[in-house]
């Protein structure tokens, strides 16, 4: 009963208590907020940590490879590849993530990448094996 009236509730407050997020709230590999997301960390992180003197300009032939959705889990990946044009001329492939994680009305998501040969730490086996 009480799940019930909070149902209700949050219904007319324009909430759920579904945890997964819609297809329409779960972003496309080529969306614009995935492209802008990975631009800003990738720009980051070389400007604050590997300083080698480039930028991530803009992400060319946006595709996914495929979904998934485990039973058991609440997350669902969408793996994508897509041409990285960097500042310095240079056309090197990225792999990216995106996970829809839930959480409150379903409208996160993250977005992880991996550019080939730019992995020095080896975070996602150095040939972005992990991403793929």
């Amino acid at each position: 009963m009480l799940k019930t009236g909070l149902s209700l509730m949050l219904a007319a407050a324009g909430f759920s208590l579904a945890g997964a997020a819609s297809a329409a709230q779960f972003p496309l590999c080529t969306d614009p907020p995935v492209e802008g997301r990975i631009m800003r960390d990738f720009n980051w992180a070389e400007a604050k940590t590997w300083q080698r003197g480039f930028t991530l300009v803009r992400l060319d032939r946006m595709h996914e490879h495929r979904t998934v959705s485990l039973e058991n889990s609440p997350v669902t990946r969408r793996y994508c590849n897509a041409t990285a044009i960097l500042s310095n001329g240079q056309h090197r492939q990225i792999w990216y993530m995106i996970e829809d994680i839930g959480g409150f009305v379903g409208k996160n998501w993250d977005v992880t990448h991996c550019v080939a040969g730019l992995d020095p730490w080896k975070n996602h086996d150095g040939y972005c094996r992990t991403m793929r």
